[in-house]
């Protein structure tokens, strides 16, 4: 068996649910998930979105709610879609 301390244990365990590593989320939870039904939604009724109007929308979203926040970029709509299991309207082009 390992002999690992206890406090060692502990702290690892403390320090997983306190910090998560990187940097912070550009949009809060429900931000995104907002954004994540609405590409739902608009992908159902026919109408897909590029990655372009993803990031069109998420802007719109962030300045209203965090009218300080940085932009928001091509690149993080690409790890949108991928982190919420997305489909866009030019995948095959991406």
């Amino acid at each position: 068996m390992l002999q690992i301390p206890r406090q060692t244990l502990q702290d690892h365990l403390k320090f997983d649910q306190l910090k998560k590593p990187g940097r912070p989320p550009a949009m809060g939870n429900g931000d995104e998930e907002s954004l994540t039904e609405f590409t739902i939604h608009m992908s159902k009724m026919g109408h897909g979105l590029s990655l372009g109007m993803i990031t069109a929308y998420a802007a719109a979203i962030l300045e209203k709610s965090a009218p300080n926040s940085s932009e928001v970029s091509y690149e993080w709509a690409r790890r949108f879609v991928k982190r919420n299991g997305l489909s866009t309207r030019y995948d095959s082009l991406d």
